[in-house]
């Protein structure tokens, strides 16, 4: 439910906001100057799809492990359409990837190696 309200709700600022506050925080425990605020807004949108592609795929193993990222490439794409014409936030390509590569993170991370062996 937190997810869709963080893609849903008009809290393009507040997201932002915690973004920076991210950012400031990894610079004080010493992560590298190269890493720049857009690299944190992009690993949280793969943190927000992975872990509920990782999820779905144990809950309805039936479904093919290359079920979820499409789900997700549709989700998002629906996502931005919404933000772009119903919300004051901005349309992003490099969100809809990051959102894809999330659920192809999520749902291959948990196929067992004998799932693997058959999925080729």
């Amino acid at each position: 439910m937190g997810a869709l309200g963080t893609v849903l709700l008009p809290i393009g600022w507040q997201i932002n906001r915690f973004v920076v506050w991210l950012y400031y925080l990894g610079r004080s425990l010493g992560i590298p100057d190269f890493v720049t605020i857009p690299m944190y807004e992009f690993g949280l949108n793969v943190l927000l799809f992975a872990a509920p592609a990782a999820l779905a795929s144990l809950l309805w193993s039936r479904i093919k492990w290359w079920g979820w990222p499409l789900l997700a490439l549709g989700a998002s794409l629906a996502v931005e359409i919404v933000q772009l014409v119903a919300l004051p936030r901005e349309f992003s390509f490099l969100d809809i990837v990051a959102n894809t590569l999330g659920a192809l993170i999520g749902a291959v991370a948990l196929i067992r190696p004998s799932r693997r062996e058959s999925a080729r």
